[in-house]
């Protein structure tokens, strides 16, 4: 691939071959003015979604509260998203599966403003 920077009029001489680096690492620059705003910014918010990841979800750790087995919450967890639609169920129950842990079916499922709402019977009384 062979960039040739057009005219950037924004752009002093010294930013032109920050912005020719940027853009062979993926990242299309607008002008000199915009990469000199970055060195005010302190915070970055980006989309969940793909933005930073490679495509695929994993879960890396389990932290339950005291007295909660991580076990029966990766249970829990991979029961819950054993009917949902959400792009992190996959890694949840992979994660279960990778435990040996099998995923029941939730007694009631449901959509809610919160977020899900579901019963879990075969973890009662534990």
């Amino acid at each position: 691939m062979m960039i040739v920077p057009a005219a950037m009029p924004q752009a002093p001489a010294t930013m032109t071959p920050e912005i020719v680096r940027a853009a062979r690492l993926g990242s299309i620059i607008k002008g000199g003015l915009q990469l000199e705003a970055l060195e005010q910014i302190d915070t970055i918010v980006l989309d969940k979604t793909g933005t930073l990841t490679l495509g695929s979800h994993e879960m890396v750790a389990i932290y339950p509260a005291s007295g909660v087995a991580a076990g029966d919450l990766l249970q829990a967890a991979a029961t819950a998203e054993s009917v949902s639609e959400h792009p992190l169920a996959s890694a949840v129950l992979r994660k279960a599966r990778m435990a040996g842990i099998s995923a029941g079916r939730p007694e009631h499922f449901a959509y809610t403003l919160a977020g899900i709402a579901l019963v879990l019977d075969e973890l009662a009384g534990r």
